[in-house]
């Protein structure tokens, strides 16, 4: 398959284009293969896609964008070109299984199947900013989820008192982050757990600075390293990714997708195309998949009543389409929200029954919908822990998507009536979460047993 070297070789030499001619050219061209590959629109009452023979047709579209455009180079305006022989030989070379960690703490993200009876490998931890203050207490809280199979990392607001800003502080910064990783891991009993670094900085000073097998990133360990929106790449994340891989670190992407994709359809064949890129650009071995609908790929506080299962159908498409086509690693998500609400805990039970049964492993997602300079916390161990519980639930019960159907409309009904924007939210990790006795506080614990209860009540055995 093309090098991670060549991949740099054509961006500095490819074409030239402008920002906005690539992003025309992507719409339009998703648009025409949408039309070409015959990708509807879903139903209003459709819940997961079924028809494997899309899923074919989804993928042969994603597999003709990659190959008549290419890929972009934001860092000089340059396109990557591929040809379809290289994008199909790429997708062959994908691997099935990948070690992450080491001795007793060692554990192999698969390749899993729709409707898996294996349970998915967990990536708990961060995924947002962590106040100097408390970079011995939350991480710890993290590591100690016996659940996790990996643990991601955080970001610091400041170091040493100083704000982090420019290449030189933020190298230093990610020294730190993948030091103080280490440290948790270690405090929690768990001294070989893979960690996964969540970059500070996309420059590749700031990401290389951290790969150190004594006191930062280890062989086995890793980090983020996700596409942007839009079939886009930079070069400074092109070259840390060159060094990671000699070096023997894993790479994981949480990106893709895009915001000139401007139909269900372009979404998915968007979605599909990202997805293979990411391996492609920067070897990521663990690949976030799926798709949204135009203008609601990160839903925030400004739709309230957005409906949970918008991205169902498009992703399952996805899942499908990468499934039965290659052997990537597929991973999903987990739900967003803001800490200690019932419509969080809602949307992780949601979101974590769909990741499973489409049989993806899962990262358990970070999205505060509050704009507060307060809040200090992406999420708590209880987010992290009830994906673990309702996963292994889901493939305890052997239950098809058609039978899980009736569970998600019902979770989606009671989330559809909560209005977020008046739920209490909790901007301080240590006013929602006991670390000393691992527990949240009351009321945040009473609505996690309430979930718990009403998921048995509907026919899954949620521990």
């Amino acid at each position: 398959m093309i090098s991670l070297v060549e991949v740099a070789e054509r961006a500095m030499n490819g074409p030239r284009m402008d920002d906005m001619g690539w992003n025309m050219g992507l719409f339009k061209k998703s648009e025409e293969l949408k039309a070409k590959y015959e990708i509807p629109e879903p139903g209003e009452d459709e819940l997961f896609c079924y028809d494997e023979d899309l899923a074919d047709r989804a993928f042969d579209a994603g597999i003709e964008l990659l190959s008549s455009l290419g890929l972009y180079c934001v860092s000089n305006g340059r396109v990557v070109e591929l040809s379809c022989d290289e994008v199909l030989d790429s997708v062959r070379a994908l691997p099935p299984e990948s070690q992450v960690g080491e001795g007793r703490d060692v554990r192999v993200f698969f390749k899993r199947e729709i409707e898996d009876s294996r349970p998915p490998k967990i990536v708990g931890g961060l995924h947002g900013p962590v106040p100097e203050h408390l970079v011995r207490i939350i991480p710890k809280c993290f590591a100690e989820i016996p659940q996790s199979d990996m643990m991601e990392g955080f970001n610091l607001i400041t170091i040493d008192g100083r704000r982090v800003h420019g290449v030189p502080i933020a190298a230093y910064t990610a020294r730190r982050e993948a030091s103080l990783l280490r440290e948790a891991v270690r405090a929690a009993g768990r001294p070989g757990m893979a960690v996964a670094l969540y970059p500070i900085h996309t420059d590749a000073a700031a990401m290389i600075a951290p790969l150190d097998p004594d006191q930062g990133l280890r062989r086995t360990d890793g980090a983020l390293f996700s596409i942007l929106p839009d079939l886009k790449i930079e070069l400074n994340y092109l070259t840390a990714a060159i060094v990671y891989e000699e070096y023997g670190a894993f790479k994981e992407n949480r990106g893709g997708g895009g915001t000139f994709f401007t139909s269900v359809g372009g979404c998915i064949i968007g979605g599909i195309a990202s997805s293979i890129a990411s391996w492609i650009a920067y070897r990521d071995r663990m690949i976030s998949c799926g798709a949204g609908r135009p203008g609601i790929s990160e839903p925030g506080i400004s739709a309230p009543h957005r409906r949970i299962s918008d991205r169902v159908w498009p992703s399952s498409i996805v899942h499908m389409s990468l499934g039965r086509n290659s052997n990537m690693i597929r991973m999903g998500g987990s739900g967003h929200g803001n800490p200690g609400t019932l419509s969080t805990l809602i949307d992780v039970a949601f979101q974590t029954i769909v990741s499973t049964v489409l049989g993806a492993n899962i990262n358990v997602d970070r999205v505060i919908f509050r704009t507060d300079p307060a809040v200090e916390l992406g999420g708590t161990p209880v987010e992290t822990e009830l994906t673990s519980s309702v996963s292994d639930a889901v493939v305890g019960s052997g239950m098809s998507r058609e039978e899980l159907e009736p569970i998600l409309r019902n979770l989606e009904e009671k989330h559809r009536k909560i209005d977020r924007r008046t739920e209490k939210t909790y901007p301080k990790f240590l006013d929602l979460y006991d670390p000393r006795k691992h527990r949240p506080l009351v009321e945040y614990q009473n609505k996690l047993a309430a979930i718990k209860s009403d998921l048995r009540d509907l026919g899954l055995d949620v521990k």
